[in-house]
Parts: C-alpha cells; structure tokens; sequence
C-alpha cells in the first residue's frame, strides 16, 4: 500500500518547531540490567493493557481490521525487532493456535520477559515498537502508536495550537543543529537561527546526544523558561539566549516572501499580478489563513492565483472539509464510508475566490480520500486547471483516535474511505466492499491537465505559464 504522505509533508508535520520530532525519532535506551524482578519486566502490565486499547480501537474504527492473531503477532515481533533481536520463528504457528486472551497475554508476556534481559532495554521504546507493529498489521504502512506525550505534541500541532520555542532541528555532525527559526517564535525573537548549533540546553551539553533527548529538554509548558547556547556552524563564538515557550504561529499556506511587517508577500516583483500560495499542510488554521489570503488578493484585485499543493499528501478529514467549505460554492463534496455510517458532505454558499479568479493547482501525486476528495471537487471547477501529475489514491481516510486512561493515541489509522462520481475509475465502497480488503484493491484517480512529463521544480513555471 502506498504511503499517502509525502516525505516533505511528513518533515512539516512532524518537525514544526522543532520539539515534535519524537514523534518518528525513537527514544535513546535506558539502561536497565532486565532482571526478572526489575521494573522493565513489570511494565509488561502496562504494555499488555496498550495493546488491548490499541486492539479496541482498531476494531471500533478501522475500515477493515485483521484478526486478533494477525495484531498480537504483529506486536511481538515488533517487540524483538525494536530490541534488535531475532523474533522466535514459532511465534506465527503459536499465534494462529490461540483464541483466548490469556494466550495471547502469554506469548506476548514470554517475549517480554525474553527482551528485558536485554543491557539497553527500554519499556517506552519498546511498548512504541509493540503498539506501531500491531497498527501496520492493518494495512497502512504509516499508521502509529503516540506515547501520551506524543500524543499531546501531535494534537496540537494539528490544531496550530503547538507551545514551544519554534524552531525545526535537525543533527549536523553530532550537535543538534536549526535548520529554520518560525516568524513569532521565541527563538526568533530572541535571534537565534538558521543553521545555529544548539550547544546547550539549560546546564546540559548536547554533543553526543539523542535527538529525541534534546527535544523533550526543549519542551515545557506556555510561559516556562528555558537557556539555549547556540554558535554558528563556521565560529566558535557561544551565544546564550533565555527564551519563553509560547503558542507558536505556524503558517500552515507560505507566500512568496515574508515581510518586514510579518506578514507573507503573495505576489513577486517578476511576475506581480500572479499570487502564489505554497501549502505547507492541510490542518485546523488553513481554511481561515486561506480566507484571511484570498481577501488581500481582492483589495489588490489579483485574479491569478496559484496552489502550490505539491507537499500536500494526508489530512485529517474534518480540516479538509473546513478547507473546502471556503472554496467551493455550494457543492456536493463526496461520501465518507465507515464500518457504522457513511456521511454526505456538502459545502455551504459562496467561495472566498470570485468566480471570474483563475486558478492553477500545482498537484500531489499520492494522496489520502479526503484530499482526494477536494482535489476531485476543484478539478470540477471551470476556472481551475491542474498542473502535475496524476493525483491517485486508494481513497482511505485516516485519523487520531486518543486511547483511554492516558495510554497514548493511534495516528492514521483508515477509519473510511471516500468515494465521488469525479473519481475516475472509482468504485462505490457502498456496493463493492471487494472482501473485506479496501485499500489493496479500490484505487481512485484524478488526471491533471498540464506538466505531467515535467520535474517537480519545473511545475510552478508551468502553472505561471498556464496563465499566459
């Protein structure tokens, strides 16, 4: 199956200011000497009632689940695997014999105890392992268990609503390093940037460490402080800054150019009466930054507009809707099926773009069902032309479904899937549920008009050209 999100959209999702990077980047291990009475045998309890959330979630929102044998057979092997060891090649056999829940608590608790002999074993790095393992048993590849902590980092980055210093970090040797500093960040305002090392955090050194270490340093709570020592790359020079986390102001559409004021330039001085609009991602902020967009285009009487959507792959359905609710003028959306309902969408009167505004939508290529969904619905359009290749999906939709009692969340789990009379080659999932098995068998597609023999730097010239 195909991985809906590109890996730019992933690195803006998931790298946003910097502190949601654990999110993908596994904790560094713990050492524990794993004895049979130490604490990382005891979590097997807490690990087992995980995965049980995890399998009840599953089953009340997948679009088509796996047996219970397939999911904890999953989540063993993942268990050795996230422990760099070789999984016990019975395991399979052993799985597809037991039906009872105290047997698959008994496998699953052998390897546990198996693993936690290990030097460097972690019980949150291995639940992580566990949990994601059993989620890809259901068919999607970018499906994954979230920590409670992580839990929190990607709810609100999906609502805009992230607090932290603002800055999206990578590693340049073995210092963490800032590969950008977000306009409004405390990090901006206090100086530090584009490709300033991270020496220290507070009274820790950096050099050497995980990551994901450094990033949960970064973290805190809106209002916390926290004393960063950054240098650039080619000097020696320490500079020491204490900044204040506060709620970040991600732009989730980018202009042009940002200017001095804070706000984005929409059009060039090359090519003055053509906006262009570079969507970063799709979350809660983007149907209001768009509106808050399309009314300066207006004043300016801009009636060329260009969607940059190349980075655009997955979204949570009720953003897309939102989304398209401003820019599509009364019209019939598409249907969303799930294992207990499917739903309708209309959206309301009126568009935030005049009818007589020409659009050009630099298009994805891989995309979710809601994605697909609004991409169906603009090629409709008569002003709009489609710049790029093919966009194609299978049509799932995926979403973040929060587990109980604060055991963490299951991210992009296919929870329906989408169907429109503008897809090409679709199929109504209503009437052809092909076996249980959707997203291996239904694929959707959207054409393009323009640029599909072209490169993907060579698409935003050809949607400026489709204009002239």
């Amino acid at each position: 199956m195909p991985k809906f999100m590109s890996q730019k959209a992933v690195f803006a999702i998931t790298m946003l200011a910097c502190l949601s990077s654990t999110i993908l980047t596994p904790i560094a291990l713990a050492q524990n000497e794993g004895t049979a009475n130490s604490p990382a045998v005891a979590n097997v309890d807490q690990a087992w009632r995980t995965l049980q959330a995890i399998e009840k979630t599953v089953y009340e929102h997948h679009i088509s689940p796996p047996t219970r044998q397939q999911m904890y057979l999953a989540a063993t092997q993942g268990l050795y695997v996230g422990n760099r060891m070789s999984a016990n090649s019975e395991l399979p056999q052993q799985f597809s014999a037991v039906t009872a829940e105290e047997d698959f608590r008994s496998l699953f608790s052998n390897a546990w105890k198996e693993v936690a002999q290990q030097k460097a074993f972690s019980a949150d790095h291995s639940i992580r392992f566990a949990g994601t393992a059993m989620l890809h048993a259901a068919g999607h590849s970018s499906s994954r268990f979230l920590t409670a902590d992580e839990h929190r980092v990607t709810s609100s980055i999906k609502e805009n609503q992230y607090v932290g210093i603002g800055i999206q970090i990578g590693m340049h040797g073995d210092i963490p390093v800032i590969h950008k500093s977000f306009y409004g960040g405390a990090a901006h305002h206090a100086g530090a940037g584009s490709k300033d090392l991270i020496v220290k955090v507070d009274d820790s050194a950096t050099k050497g460490r995980d990551l994901g270490g450094v990033v949960n340093q970064l973290r805190g709570p809106k209002g916390s402080k926290v004393i960063v020592h950054v240098q650039q790359i080619d000097s020696e020079k320490v500079r020491e800054y204490e900044m204040v986390r506060t709620v970040i102001p991600i732009d989730s559409i980018e202009g042009v150019k940002r200017a001095s004021d804070g706000q984005w330039k929409l059009t060039s001085s090359a090519n003055p009466d053509i906006a262009i609009l570079d969507f970063q991602t799709i979350v809660g902020s983007t149907a209001a930054e768009l509106t808050n967009m399309a009314r300066r285009l207006e004043q300016r009487g801009i009636k060329k507009v260009i969607f940059n959507m190349q980075a655009i792959a997955t979204a949570a359905p009720h953003h897309v809707v939102m989304l398209a609710d401003v820019l599509l003028d009364n019209q019939a959306l598409g249907v969303i099926s799930r294992r207990k309902q499917s739903e309708e969408f209309q959206t309301r009167a009126g568009s935030v773009f005049a009818d007589d505004v020409q659009i050009a939508v630099v298009t994805p290529s891989n995309v979710d069902g809601g994605i697909l969904l609004l991409m169906a619905n603009l090629k409709n359009c008569p002003n709009v032309t489609f710049v790029g290749k093919d966009i194609r999906s299978t049509g799932l939709t995926t979403n973040l479904f929060a587990l109980p009692d604060t055991l963490g969340a299951v991210d992009q789990l296919p929870d329906g899937i989408c169907y429109s009379e503008l897809f090409k080659n679709g199929q109504s999932p209503i009437d052809n549920p092909i076996n249980g098995s959707y997203a291996s068998q239904i694929r959707f597609q959207v054409d393009a008009d323009l640029g599909q023999d072209l490169e993907p730097t060579e698409l935003l010239q050809a949607a400026i050209k489709a204009f002239k």
